[in-house]
């Protein structure tokens, strides 16, 4: 049986919560630097994938949040296949390792009930708070 939000359901024009987390729960950022080299490789993906919009999002040290609308069926896969793989080529060439960064693929939950967006925003962006970080300044609505 798969995890739950492993098997994702795609649909055009849908929200979903994309998450996802270090293998072995491990630091994905090690320092500061690397949160906003992850910022910038999403904000140059999100310009070739103008089907893309990210409506909040939230990156702690082993984990990160997005709540993403996808206008068309392909658009979220292309678009976290083409961060990901970026990021974890710099991680890795930084950080002289090689291998795994992310535990598996990003898991992404479709939000079709009519509140499930504005809980999930709420969610990720009180994340940072939630983890004890107070003016964390890699969560919010804009990448």
């Amino acid at each position: 049986m798969p995890l739950l939000n492993t098997r994702k359901i795609y649909k055009p024009k849908s929200y979903y919560h994309v998450y996802n987390r270090g293998a072995r729960r491990a630091s994905i950022f090690s320092q500061p630097k690397d949160y906003w080299r992850f910022r910038s490789i999403a904000r140059s993906a999100l310009s070739r994938f103008s089907g893309i919009k990210i409506l909040s999002f939230a990156l702690m040290h082993n984990h990160y949040h997005f709540l993403i609308y996808q206008e068309n069926i392909d658009d979220m896969t292309r678009f976290m296949k083409t961060i990901t793989q970026r990021y974890v080529l710099f991680f890795n060439a930084k950080y002289k390792q090689s291998g795994r960064l992310f535990e598996s693929c990003y898991k992404a939950r479709l939000l079709e009930e009519d509140n499930d967006v504005d809980t999930c925003q709420k969610y990720i962006l009180n994340n940072p708070v939630d983890e004890g970080y107070s003016n964390w300044q890699h969560s919010g609505l804009d990448i």
